[in-house]
């Protein structure tokens, strides 16, 4: 009986352990020709058709600026910043353009960066950084 207990109280708090760690950001999409990478301070995806969701974590050192590189064939993609609780979208591209965002300076801590297209788009390129603030 009390190796059961043992057992149901340690599954309990591998659960809140899980819960907690999660930040409540999913991918979801369908994507033909994507590949994507996500490191510490950059993350990047290409593809030729993506619609949904694609969602990367970067980490922020408290000086460091977002900076976005995208370029889109057709369709249209929002790309939405989260960081220190405040959430924020920080471009929107329509097919056939191509820009370069720098954002304010980031706080300390998990960023996440939200890439929505709630339609097919084509041929599209994004790229994000974290640099420092000039």
């Amino acid at each position: 009986m009390r190796m059961k207990r043992l057992l149901a109280a340690a599954l309990a708090a591998l659960t809140l352990l899980w819960a907690a760690g999660c930040g409540g950001y999913e991918s979801h999409y369908s994507a033909v020709g994507f590949v994507h990478s996500n490191e510490a301070k950059s993350a990047f995806m290409e593809y030729y058709t993506f619609e949904g969701r694609m969602v990367f974590r970067l980490r922020a050192d408290g000086t460091e600026c977002l900076v976005c590189d995208a370029g889109l064939e057709a369709g249209s993609v929002s790309v939405t910043c989260v960081s220190g609780g405040e959430e924020s979208v920080i471009l929107t591209v329509s097919g056939g353009d191509g820009i370069t965002v720098m954002g304010d300076p980031l706080p300390r801590g998990t960023v996440y960066i939200l890439v929505d297209s709630p339609e097919k788009s084509m041929n599209g390129s994004f790229h994000f950084t974290l640099e420092k603030q000039t």
